[in-house]
């Protein structure tokens, strides 16, 4: 598939995984502002997440890491999400989305990176 096409995908993919870690954890996960409802909040977390997680991908290329294993690849995914979604959180006002701990960010990092490489492989194989 296309660039553009995957990072859309991903996009909504990350939109969704947000808004349903805001709507099964409302205590931790937390969506909205004054200015951004709930959904444009998923759709702009979700546009960030996916954008900081794909210049984190090339900035790994650029600078020469190379994932041989398919383990090494998911470990460096659970470490990019992880950290898209903590800054994406830092900057609650912009976006709409924040967090109660750094380790709920990192649980989400890990559901969805695992969710990531489930579709990222179905869609792979067409």
């Amino acid at each position: 598939m296309k660039k553009p096409v995957m990072f859309l995908l991903f996009w909504i993919l990350n939109s969704v995984l947000v808004y349903l870690a805001a709507l099964t954890f409302p205590e931790v996960y937390v969506l909205g502002t004054f200015r951004l409802t709930v959904m444009w909040a998923a759709v702009v977390s979700g546009f960030f997440w996916t954008l900081l997680v794909w210049v984190e991908k090339k900035f790994a290329k650029k600078f020469g890491l190379k994932f041989g294993k398919p383990s090494e690849r998911i470990l460096f995914y659970i470490v990019a999400n992880f950290v898209a979604i903590w800054l994406v959180a830092r900057f609650a006002p912009y976006t709409g989305f924040g967090l109660a701990s750094f380790l709920w960010a990192f649980g989400l990092g890990v559901v969805g990176s695992l969710v990531q490489f489930v579709v990222w492989r179905m869609l792979r194989r067409k």
